[in-house]
């Protein structure tokens, strides 16, 4: 978890930096280019403040489900079971075409991944295998997890 905390979440603040510095320095020289002053420039950059508090949310639901599931995940490969994932997405008018199409009766090993929407994801917010962010920003899906060869998640197999 060490390191995942110290790569990726720091990674994911870098980027988050330096994507809202190069939107603010394109914004001051498009309004420049206008012809505004810095004090009309400074009023449209505050109207923006919505907009970025809207940001801000998106990247901290997005950020949230993915250290979410990252750490279950973790949790179970350093425990001695072994264990599998099924992918349960939220039913509703919201949710992406490709994550209603899962399944959460199909379980899968662990340390598999998913095919969701033709990209393959370890877990719900994973962006570490190539999927666009159009497959994974603001998802709402979990995971459930059961010991191999169990009915039920997390009840041991019955005989």
């Amino acid at each position: 978890m060490d390191t995942y905390l110290n790569v990726y979440i720091i990674q994911r603040v870098t980027e988050v930096t330096q994507t809202t510095i190069r939107k603010v320095r394109e914004s001051i020289e498009r309004y420049r280019n206008d012809g505004l002053t810095d004090k009309e420039i400074g009023r449209f950059i505050q109207a923006d403040a919505r907009a970025q508090e809207l940001r801000a949310n998106t990247i901290s639901r997005t950020e949230t489900t993915n250290s979410i599931s990252k750490a279950q995940i973790l949790a179970l490969e350093s425990s001695s079971g072994n264990y599998e994932k099924a992918w349960v997405a939220i039913r509703d008018d919201r949710t992406r075409d490709a994550h209603f199409a899962t399944d959460s009766r199909f379980f899968i090993p662990l340390r598999d991944s998913f095919t969701i929407g033709g990209y393959q994801m370890a877990y719900p917010g994973d962006s570490t295998q190539g999927s666009p962010i159009g497959n994974f920003i603001n998802c709402r899906c979990r995971l459930v997890y059961r010991e191999v060869g169990s009915n039920i998640g997390f009840r041991p197999k019955l005989n």
